[in-house]
């Protein structure tokens, strides 16, 4: 009897696994064969699925999971951004150093129209607006990377509390200046 695989769920599986793979090496650093290899498929295999490194690569992207876990009926934008930092942080080094890898010297031109860029940035965006509303999509995007960056810098995770406290702060600046 012929076995009977799923191949979007394999599809996928390949794209998850693949994320800290190009995130261990860079964009241009690794390529399909090796990358096969420490997915453990035979290259043609990564092939079937993605024609390109590039499809690959943008396959990962929208399996990276930017979401909060489940929406609250009820947000507290500032918890909700706080979990969003602290559930990043972990393989934020990473990822800074796969899409400054990835941008190489483009210019902004070629940067704004990539495919996997515009990509990262519509779902980063949809899960902040999920987490904080889209009225604070702007401040919150600046607010995610800048603490993401400024933790990174510093080697160090700040306590949950002074994390909140500094989120809290800005968010009600930004609030009374709207006002």
């Amino acid at each position: 009897m012929p076995k009977i695989v799923d191949h979007d769920a394999l599809r996928a599986d390949l794209a998850r696994r693949a994320i800290p793979v190009f995130q261990a090496h860079g964009y241009h650093g690794i390529g399909m064969r090796k990358i096969a290899e420490a997915l453990g498929v035979p290259k043609s295999s990564l092939y079937h699925y993605f024609p390109t490194k590039q499809d690959l690569f943008i396959a990962c992207t929208e399996a990276l999971d930017l979401a909060p876990a489940a929406p609250d009926p009820d947000p507290d934008p500032v918890a909700a951004l706080a979990a969003m930092i602290v559930g990043m942080e972990e393989s934020f080094g990473g990822e800074l150093r796969l899409i400054v890898d990835y941008i190489g010297a483009r210019s902004g031109a070629e940067i704004a129209e990539d495919a996997a860029l515009k990509l990262y940035r519509e779902r980063m965006d949809a899960a902040i607006v999920q987490a904080v509303g889209p009225d604070r999509l702007p401040l919150a995007r600046v607010l995610i990377y800048g603490v993401l960056l400024d933790r990174w810098l510093a080697g160090r995770a700040d306590g949950d509390d002074e994390l909140y406290t500094l989120l809290d702060a800005a968010l009600r600046a930004r609030a009374t200046d709207t006002e």
